[in-house]
């Protein structure tokens, strides 16, 4: 059984960003997760240039662990980007699911969700 998850996500349809997709999507893929699975943790990262990005994770109750300054390079250029470490406990992602309505959409396909469990 995997003791942790790390998710990445990416709207690869520039017609669907910024409209709500990832929410419509990600509610499902964290109930699985912590509520099918059983996981008590999981962690996302972001390029710290994407303020929209982070600021959605902590609005849905994402907490920001760590900035990594010059982390990653980028693949066109080769410079070095600097990443936000976030994370989201049960107790937390249950805790804002009994404040937020969340509707589900048609268009969630739109939305790559990658769930990488790590195992003990």
């Amino acid at each position: 059984m995997a003791s942790r998850c790390h998710v990445n996500m990416l709207i690869g349809e520039a017609d669907y960003r910024n409209k709500g997709v990832t929410a419509d999507v990600i509610v499902s893929g964290l109930d699985y997760v912590f509520e099918t699975v059983g996981l008590a943790r999981m962690t996302a990262s972001t390029l710290a240039r994407n303020q929209a990005t982070t600021a959605y994770l902590l609005k849905a109750g994402w907490q920001l662990d760590r900035p990594a300054a010059q982390h990653v390079r980028s693949n066109s250029g080769g410079t070095s980007l600097d990443l936000c470490h976030l994370s989201l406990t049960r107790d937390a992602w249950r805790l804002w699911k009994t404040t937020v309505v969340v509707s589900q959409t048609e268009d969630t396909f739109k939305l790559g969700l990658n769930y990488h469990f790590i195992g003990p």
